[in-house]
């Protein structure tokens, strides 16, 4: 799901770099643990502070999981089967 006003906020970051998260529904605020395009260990470490505050810990691995088989899926979806046993 693309991140929109209505799953993800974001306050204005005045001096550009990562985006910071002001909210979010669970799935997107995990997901965001995740993104491959920034790696944003303040955001890991707040989240894993309060996390417990709005779900609970088995939550949190389903959705890793999910988050997990549904890259892994999409990749396998758009590469050739023969280029995952090429030799690089």
């Amino acid at each position: 799901m693309p991140d929109s006003p209505e799953n993800i906020l974001f306050e204005i970051n005045e001096t550009g770099g990562i985006p910071l998260i002001k909210g979010g529904t669970v799935v997107k605020l995990v997901e965001r643990l995740t993104f491959d395009k920034y790696a944003d260990t303040n955001y890991l470490l707040q989240f894993l502070l309060t996390y417990r505050s709005f779900m609970e810990p088995v939550e949190v691995c389903r959705l890793f999981i999910l988050i997990f088989f549904s890259f892994f899926f999409s990749f396998l979806l758009t590469c050739s089967p023969l280029s995952l046993f090429a030799a690089s």
